[in-house]
């Protein structure tokens, strides 16, 4: 059974020691989501969500690790790439400037995926560590070509909506999940990413049999936005 390092949501995101009550840089709002509310206001560099890397996510070299996000990209955007989540320095998921989904690993990744104008989406990268390279998935398909990419990340700061003012992410988050020790079968992959309903602490995981019902999400807890 594969348990999350931390899932991050408007109504309330945890790790594996409980609930965590976020802290949310100022411009950023909530807003209604997929299935639940969303982030949105992600606009320039300094509005996000973020959180330290060594706590919940190997590096790139050293993985696996898996990430989910569930997000909606603006109706309008500039022509040029808009992040979705990245550390910062090596490990990046976005919509490229062509508007097709992209990973950095720091090698670029490309697909012929297109992140429509203003239509939710489930997207996944997923390390395979030990230099396999990542993969990258948009509802529930690889869209990459495997295991290609992938090498060390030292850096301390996972960002959730927008690198920088050079990429910002204009558009709405509704949820981060973060597998930070295992790459999750494609199988996996596609049941998470294709769920008709909002992802909670125990949906998200399964054995065989079923969906395991591990604890439910406690008060809001926290959270370092910046």
């Amino acid at each position: 059974m594969a348990v999350p390092t931390l899932l991050l949501r408007p109504e309330g995101s945890r790790d594996r020691h409980g609930a965590m009550v976020p802290t949310v840089a100022s411009g950023v709002t909530v807003v209604a989501g997929q299935y639940g509310q969303a982030w949105t206001g992600f606009v320039s560099a300094g509005r996000a969500v973020s959180f330290p890397r060594a706590k919940y996510l190997a590096s790139d070299n050293d993985g696996p690790f898996t990430i989910l996000v569930r997000c909606r990209s603006a109706a309008t955007s500039p022509g040029e790439a808009q992040a979705m989540i990245s550390d910062t320095s090596v490990m990046t998921l976005r919509r490229g400037s062509s508007r097709l989904l992209e990973g950095v690993s720091p090698l670029l990744v490309t697909t012929t995926y297109t992140v429509a104008d203003n239509t939710w989406g489930a997207y996944a990268y997923r390390c395979n560590g030990n230099n396999g390279g990542i993969d990258l998935f948009a509802d529930g398909a690889m869209v990459s070509t495997p295991g290609t990419g992938g090498v060390r990340s030292s850096a301390s700061t996972v960002t959730v909506g927008g690198l920088s003012s050079s990429q910002p992410w204009l558009g709405d988050t509704e949820s981060v999940l973060i597998f930070g020790d295992v790459a999750l079968p494609d199988a996996e992959i596609s049941r998470i990413s294709t769920m008709p309903v909002a992802w909670t602490w125990a949906n998200v995981q399964q054995q065989p049999g079923g969906i395991l019902p591990v604890g439910q999400p406690g008060p809001m807890g926290i959270l370092q936005v910046g």
